[in-house]
């Protein structure tokens, strides 16, 4: 699976260069959710390098203004992998400010997963939602 992990990120830091193939972005978020899902069920030790390796290109995308189709991808991706957690971990207390932003609640198409995430924050740890 790292082999695969490592060939995602790739991948990704080249669509975020240039997001020109619509389709193509969209399966690469599909197959990254399912090998996250599927991985994670049988190992769940893997969890924390699928967030040691998107992490990066993640909030590198959300702060990029050519990627802003990517937001919504970006935001399921990491509700589910928080949606795995008990406790929280401090790269998601790092993001989780960010994800308050007006400019992230501007882009109608961020809202859905948006809530997503921060029901998974509620769930995995009030506190960080009420500081």
């Amino acid at each position: 699976a790292e082999f695969v992990i490592n060939q995602i990120k790739t991948t990704l830091h080249a669509v975020a260069q240039n997001p020109r193939n619509p389709k193509f972005n969209h399966f690469l978020f599909e197959t990254l959710a399912c090998l996250i899902t599927n991985v994670c069920k049988v190992n769940t030790a893997a969890v924390e390098k699928f967030e040691a390796s998107l992490f990066p290109p993640f909030q590198t995308m959300l702060q990029m203004e050519t990627c802003q189709e990517f937001g919504p991808y970006v935001f399921q991706i990491l509700s589910q992998l928080l949606e795995k957690h008990t406790k929280m971990t401090k790269p998601y207390v790092s993001i989780f400010p960010a994800l308050l932003h007006p400019r992230m609640w501007a882009n109608k198409g961020n809202i859905p997963a948006m809530i997503r995430l921060l029901v998974a924050y509620l769930r995995v740890d009030p506190s960080v939602v009420g500081q």
